[in-house]
């Protein structure tokens, strides 16, 4: 069932997909649970069809995976912004994340020499003459 469904869903053909998922359940032969089950796919499909065109995002060379994201989700946001008895303002928040990225894809000792070298700019860099 799910390989058949895939090749429009990647084609960006959502209304064919909910139609044939209505197709199944008019045929009958389901269980209860598995009609309620397609049933809330269709509604989560339906309302967020404009969400999935996913031909024009693989065109674009878009990633249209939410595993990947889901899991930096996890693994940068919550199991850091998410601590117990955490408060965080916009800016505290946007400057850990971004922090915390840096150093997650493996680019905190570059990130460290790039701001040392504008700290030390900052600090002592000579008046300009007039």
């Amino acid at each position: 069932m799910v390989y058949d469904l895939m090749q429009p869903t990647l084609n960006g053909q959502i209304g064919y997909v909910i139609g044939g998922l209505r197709q199944r359940i008019k045929r009958g032969h389901l269980s209860r649970k598995k009609v309620e089950k397609l049933e809330k796919i269709i509604t989560y499909l339906d309302n967020h069809r404009q969400n999935m065109r996913y031909d024009r995002y693989l065109s674009l060379g878009m990633p249209i995976a939410t595993g990947a994201v889901e899991s930096a989700c996890g693994h940068l946001v919550k199991d850091r912004m998410e601590k117990t008895g955490a408060r965080w303002s916009l800016q505290e928040g946007d400057a850990m994340l971004r922090l915390r990225s840096i150093y997650a894809s493996g680019n905190w000792d570059d990130y460290l020499k790039f701001h040392q070298q504008q700290e030390h700019q900052k600090l002592y860099q000579l008046p300009k003459s007039s």
